[in-house]
């Protein structure tokens, strides 16, 4: 199985590159390790908000692996309500990755695939694990609506909604929402969310995976 990451627009047809460097940096696991571009300890309210979507987005990967794909998404450091910096998959402990089927409807409705997993920073703190799509393993089942749960080589839970009888070839992210274990006084009300409008603003054009 292919695996091609392309984004599109209405006037052009374009291949994501996705740049993954070997290069790692050795430092503390802390904020101030953090380079300052991703340091966001001095910002609050909306102003923190825009910089964290920018962030997030922005800087997306995505990773292939002989089992499927996963998206790598930027890290950044904040502040919480007490004044604590922290680093971003220390204040969010979980990750949820939204897509929908392109090209296929039932009854007008789209299917959906929604994937769980930790949130975790990578050895240069810049940027949040990829939450890894097994989806070579999830295609042996036969489509259908349901909740499957996988443990290698990171745990990741898939929900998958309104399905036909054969797998869509071609999936849109249209949502990032990260999830803290905090109060819902926190981190509005225990999310962060990206919706695919501010996806789509941020990247410029449509993110789609295709499968063929």
């Amino acid at each position: 199985m292919k695996i091609y990451v392309m984004i599109f627009a209405s006037f052009l047809v374009g291949m994501f590159i996705v740049n993954q460097s070997n290069e790692k940096f050795m430092i503390s696991r802390t904020p101030s390790a953090i380079r300052q571009q991703y340091d966001f300890t001095n910002l609050r309210g909306s102003s923190l908000e825009v910089a964290m979507r920018e962030r997030v987005i922005s800087q997306i990967e995505v990773i292939k692996s002989n089992e499927g794909f996963g998206l790598s998404l930027g890290h950044f450091a904040l502040r919480n309500s007490l004044g604590d910096s922290l680093l971003g998959c220390q204040f969010y402990n979980k990750v949820t990755l939204t897509f929908e089927a392109e090209g296929v409807a039932i009854n007008g409705v789209k299917p959906t695939m929604q994937v769980d997993g930790p949130c975790e920073n990578t050895e240069d703190l810049t940027k949040i694990k990829a939450v890894m799509i097994p989806f070579r393993t999830l295609m042996k089942e036969s489509p259908a609506d349901g909740d499957y749960n996988f443990t290698q080589p990171k745990p990741v839970s898939i929900k998958l909604l309104n399905l036909a009888d054969n797998w869509p070839d071609m999936w849109h992210l249209v949502g990032v929402t990260l999830h803290s274990s905090f109060s819902d006084s926190e981190a509005q009300g225990g999310q962060f969310i990206i919706d695919r409008s501010e996806i789509q603003k941020i990247i410029g054009q449509a993110l789609l995976i295709n499968f063929q």
